[in-house]
């Protein structure tokens, strides 16, 4: 529903702009103005999102040191794009209240208005279409009077005629293989003069090609019925197509008073065109176009700057939102869960940990999310709570003192968090309750971004697929359990000891665990995300010790606790789990982190 306002203010925008150019172009040839219009018909056919999508997969083309763009130009671009929904949220911000279970019944019923609404036009137009296709087919040539005068003047142009027998404006057919629609009878009512300037107005419409503009804008009308811009923009099209071809009559040296008396004549005698894409002669405001025909306006010559400006619109229009995305590098919108509003933690405690240390007193050790009904961390950078709140999203950019990714550091804020839900939830619940306490404590503001980066690969280390001995499938596949579960609010079938995962330095516990969650905690005490490519699903135990690698460098002294004799990650990977960790780029999501604040304690 966002991305839809965003799209209808984007192209509603657009409109605005356009007439904005038309006023600036009054003076000049109709064509110009024309050319405008249909840009602003045709983007609502083009949203801006797919441009941002361009630009995404084209950041990486950039040269390395691409230069920010402006942040006020940031602001407008972001403020003219995504009004609705923020342009975190547009890249897949968390949400800050979850919608409401009536919202789906609105929105189903909007989808079926628009349904019936695109379906009545189509239906309308489509009935009309295969009339005049008939009649078409139907109709006979003629060798009489200054019908044969008709036909001489169309075939210097290729024009098939159909002299018809209904009550229309003289007027081109079809897309592909146009066909002049000329009424019987109507040239004895015209002069020979007036027939030429006739024919040669609908030989304008040919050159041009306004069936298939207008079929375009057609498209648009069927899609976009309810918004009266795109009706506004149809007039405005048929406007300035006629006048159009009435400068190109004019320019051609045809008389003016035969021309104008040639259109009263059939506007006396004939009906209009039933189809906009069906180009006839008649259209517009009537009143203005013999006035400026009386008087010859032909538009003054599109050059210098007007030119110069209709360049500088187009290229902003298309370059703006390319080249901001390639500068964010973001690729369209990432899918983040919104933030559940409708549970919360029963009771939450956030205190940050004063030990100031890494041994046995300040010792990380994290039950994380098992499923249950209570969560709790012990002496975690922020970092590491909007990691685990957020799964798939390794990487975080933010202020420093949300913590770095790699090894710990003293000089950053850690916490200590409690949080008890008022009764049992699953995993993916007590996500989204941990997403809802950031949001309230932290005042935590996201946005996704993607982009290729360095990565380790986590992957099998033998061909034949044996594990080593510190990684086991679990004794029963909960997965296959938990999955239909998942979202329901019915218990966990296979409970999990909170105490059962422990995330300790230099050595990582975990019982009931997936290897997705494997990679995301060894990004820990690594330098880049991990990226799970063993293609193992279900659940596993596993034990890991190592050797953090800050403890590697040269003069190092390991804290009590940690194993002097334990060999590095990637060692302790291959040898006690039977996988490896490859280094490659791939495409990564991450998290950006837009507003934050350190909390008040409680």
């Amino acid at each position: 529903m966002r991305f839809a306002l965003d799209h209808l203010w984007q192209s509603s925008l657009f409109a605005a702009s356009a007439w904005a150019l038309t006023f600036a172009l009054r003076r000049n040839h109709a064509r110009a103005r024309y050319v405008v219009w249909l840009a602003a018909s045709v983007k609502f056919l083009i949203p801006f999102a797919l441009l941002t999508a361009i630009g995404s997969a084209a950041h990486d083309r950039v040269p390395a040191p691409m230069a920010s763009p402006p942040l006020a130009l940031l602001n407008v671009v972001d403020a003219a794009t995504v009004p609705f929904s923020s342009a975190h949220d547009v890249a897949g911000t968390v949400a800050r209240t979850s919608e409401a279970s009536g919202a789906g019944v609105i929105e189903w019923a909007l989808f079926v208005m628009w349904l019936t609404g695109m379906l009545t036009l189509t239906t309308r137009w489509t009935a009309r279409w295969v009339r005049l296709a008939r009649v078409a087919r139907r109709a006979a040539a003629s060798t009489s009077g200054t019908d044969s005068r008709v036909l001489a003047l169309s075939s210097r142009r290729a024009l098939p005629v159909a002299f018809v027998e209904t009550n229309c404006e003289p007027g081109v057919f079809g897309i592909v293989r146009p066909v002049l629609l000329w009424p019987v009878g109507v040239s004895q009512r015209l002069s020979d003069e007036q027939v030429e300037s006739i024919v040669a107005h609908e030989l304008c419409h040919v050159r041009w090609r306004d069936n298939a503009s207008a079929a375009l804008h057609m498209i648009v009308e069927a899609l976009f019925w309810f918004h009266p811009l795109v009706w506004w923009i149809g007039a405005r099209l048929v406007d300035e197509r006629e006048r159009g071809c009435d400068e190109d009559v004019l320019r051609a040296g045809r008389a003016a008073q035969d021309y104008a008396e040639g259109i009263l004549t059939i506007c006396e005698f004939q009906l209009a065109s039933p189809l906009a894409c069906v180009a006839g002669v008649t259209g517009s405001d009537l009143r203005r176009r013999i006035t400026d025909i009386m008087r010859r306006h032909t538009g003054e010559t599109l050059h210098g700057a007007k030119r110069s400006l209709l360049a500088a619109v187009a290229v902003v229009t298309i370059a703006a939102p390319i080249g901001v995305a390639a500068w964010r590098g973001q690729a369209g919108p990432l899918a983040i869960a919104p933030v559940a509003r409708e549970r919360t933690f029963d009771a939450a405690s956030i205190k940050q940990n004063k030990n100031g240390t890494f041994g046995p007193q300040g010792r990380t050790v994290m039950s994380l999310l098992a499923p249950g009904e209570r969560v709790r961390f012990v002496n975690v950078p922020l970092r590491q709570l909007v990691v685990s709140a957020y799964p798939g999203y390794t990487a975080l950019q933010g202020p420093d003192w949300i913590g770095a990714p790699g090894p710990p550091s003293d000089k950053i804020p850690r916490f200590d968090v409690e949080a008890r839900a008022a009764a049992v939830a699953t995993h993916e619940e007590l996500q989204m309750m941990l997403r809802a306490l950031l949001a309230d404590r932290f005042k935590l503001v996201l946005h996704a971004e993607t982009k290729d980066e360095n990565v380790y690969a986590l992957r099998l280390a033998r061909s034949d697929g044996k594990l080593g001995p510190a990684l086991r499938p679990e004794a029963k596949d909960c997965e296959s359990f938990r999955a239909p579960l998942r979202g329901t609010g019915a218990s966990d079938p296979c409970p999990v000891d909170p105490q059962a995962t422990r995330i300790d330095l230099g050595h990582h516990m975990a019982r009931s665990r997936t290897l997705d969650f494997l990679a995301t905690i060894m990004r820990i005490d690594l330098d880049r995300p991990v990226v799970n490519k063993t293609g193992l699903d279900g659940s596993y135990d596993w034990e890991l010790k190592w050797m953090p690698r800050r403890f590697l460098e040269p003069g190092a002294v390991p804290l009590p606790g940690v194993d002097a004799d334990a060999p590095s990650m990637f060692t302790a990977v291959q040898e006690q789990l039977g996988l490896k960790l490859a280094p490659e780029k791939d495409g990564q999501p991450f998290l950006v982190v837009d507003h934050v604040e350190l909390p008040s304690e409680n």
